[in-house]
């Protein structure tokens, strides 16, 4: 199961003196882009020394007016206790008004801290539903973890099928745990049809000692014929000008 995510801080760009002031006098003129923005900027001593405390004021005034990136960093500052005291329920109450405005990041962690019950009671439903939620903005670790919670039936009904799908979502995105799970259910035939080509392929683009490992355990299972196809796919991926999973 994954973690929480850790230190996601969206905006991290130097700017001028001038542009700092500019930006300081909208804050103080309660424009709450204008105070994330410090808040950041304090945050990684962007244009001044680094400032927790200060940042933390400035997160609390922008993310009281509803500004959910705010919303959001605030609940990564309670619940990794950084600049603050640790207090997983103030994380939880932020993440979640972060949540209900869109933000996937947000309701990746408000997923997890329901199936972790961390900062809120445990609820495989809630889990799900706001996991699914971030998915289906392109959440790579999302998508992953339906993945995981479709094969095992938390918080649904088990279905391989969709396990699959939603590996195979995460595997495009370039998440490498999902790589080898996509490349060994292709040779298994497990939630999708057998297909020795692309699952070896999906185990050459993965990067891992896991991929690796199972590069190994399949390749005695391929013909010289299937290793030519499969390694043909792997090139033409790296040679197109798409990501190079999401060809597969």
């Amino acid at each position: 199961m994954k973690h929480l995510l850790v230190g996601f801080f969206l905006l991290s760009a130097a700017c001028s003196q001038s542009g700092s002031n500019n930006i300081l006098a909208s804050a103080n003129a309660g424009d709450a882009h204008a105070q994330y923005q410090m808040a950041v900027r304090n945050v990684n001593g962007e244009g001044m020394p680094k400032n927790l405390a200060e940042a933390l004021g400035w997160y609390r005034q922008s993310a009281n007016q509803g500004y959910p990136l705010a919303q959001f960093n605030l609940g990564h500052l309670y619940q990794s206790g950084t600049g603050v005291e640790q207090d997983k329920l103030q994380a939880y109450d932020w993440y979640l008004k972060a949540a209900e405005q869109g933000l996937r990041e947000a309701q990746f962690n408000v997923g997890l801290m329901y199936k972790l019950g961390d900062g809120t009671e445990e609820s495989e439903e809630q889990a799900f539903k706001w996991t699914i939620d971030a998915a289906n903005q392109g959440h790579a670790d999302a998508q992953f973890n339906l993945g995981v919670w479709y094969g095992r039936g938390l918080g649904t009904e088990k279905d391989e099928v969709e396990a699959f799908k939603w590996y195979l979502k995460a595997a495009q995105q370039g998440n490498e745990n999902a790589k080898v799970i996509v490349g060994g259910r292709y040779f298994s035939g497990h939630g999708t049809s057998i297909d020795k080509i692309r699952g070896y392929a999906w185990l050459q683009l993965g990067s891992t000692v896991t991929a690796e490992k199972y590069r190994a355990h399949h390749h005695k299972e391929m013909s010289d014929v299937e290793l030519e196809k499969s390694q043909a796919l792997v090139d033409s991926c790296r040679d197109s000008d798409a990501d190079e999973p999401r060809c597969l």
